[in-house]
């Protein structure tokens, strides 16, 4: 029925309305290729080739959890908030439920990565094993990339020129993250590290340039606030204070299932 309600002033309409959907769309891809794909040329070139081959298996294994996540819940996210645009009210109301249960979901494979993490050369041999090291600095980093893919105010308000400056300041805080950090250390893990947290910063002022916009900056900072400050405590706590699996695997069920109950709790509230 609703296909049939499709006519010539519809398919116009909405032509319009993403007209410039295609050139954004080519424009934001160019520049987060550029800089997804820079970092590893640049490391490999400040250090050596090994040291880009840690950073793309991290970028490869780490990122997949939260890219499966991300995908299912762009898909839902759009679909309704797309819906809710010409009552901005309505859909500030909907990103703020959306941001509070992404926070809290993009949370939960950052404590299980982080708290296992020195058991990731059982996996990949002993030749890996500093990829280790990388994984609290390089989940933080994910965290806040995915919290802000998943809940893109430009996309769904149309904002493509405020979402291509952000691109470039993220692009150009990349860029220079790499070369502070190549300069300040000898180390390639402490680089990584370093170009994570930095890169980590656009991605929180993303967050907080949303909140503002939509007069929802206090629930996003408390989202933040409350599910990966703990998260990072906890996980910390466990990958360096307790040795035994299976202490590892209690303790992180135990905290995984108390966070859960908490953060429903106060979910419900929201809602």
């Amino acid at each position: 029925q609703r296909l049939l309600s499709i006519n010539y002033n519809t398919l116009k309409s909405f032509a319009f309305k993403h007209i410039n959907l295609p050139k954004h769309t080519i424009t934001t891809n160019l520049i987060n290729g550029v800089a997804g794909n820079l970092f590893p040329v640049l490391l490999a070139y400040y250090f050596s080739p090994a040291a880009a081959g840690l950073l793309f298996l991290a970028q490869q294994l780490l990122e997949a959890p939260f890219g499966m996540i991300n995908k299912a819940l762009w898909r839902v996210s759009y679909g309704k908030l797309s819906k809710e645009t010409k009552k901005p009210h309505i859909a500030y109301r909907t990103l703020r439920k959306i941001h509070s249960n992404v926070s809290l979901l993009y949370s939960i494979p950052v404590l299980v990565l982080i708290s296992f993490s020195e058991y990731s050369s059982i996996i990949f041999g002993e030749s890996w094993k500093d990829f280790a090291l990388i994984i609290p600095g390089y989940c933080f980093y994910v965290y806040f990339k995915n919290l802000s893919n998943a809940t893109s105010y430009f996309t769904i308000f149309h904002k493509f020129t405020q979402e291509s400056v952000w691109n470039i300041i993220n692009l150009t805080v990349r860029i220079l993250s790499i070369i502070i950090a190549a300069n300040i250390t000898d180390d390639p893990i402490n680089c990584i590290t370093i170009y994570c947290f930095i890169s980590s910063l656009v991605y929180i002022g993303i967050n907080t340039y949303w909140g503002l916009v939509s007069l929802q900056l206090g629930v996003f900072w408390e989202n933040i606030a409350i599910t990966i400050i703990p998260v990072l405590t906890i996980a910390y706590l466990i990958s360096n204070f307790t040795n035994s699996l299976l202490n590892k695997l209690l303790l992180t069920s135990i905290f995984l299932v108390l966070f859960l109950f908490l953060s429903i709790k106060r979910l419900r509230k929201i809602g």
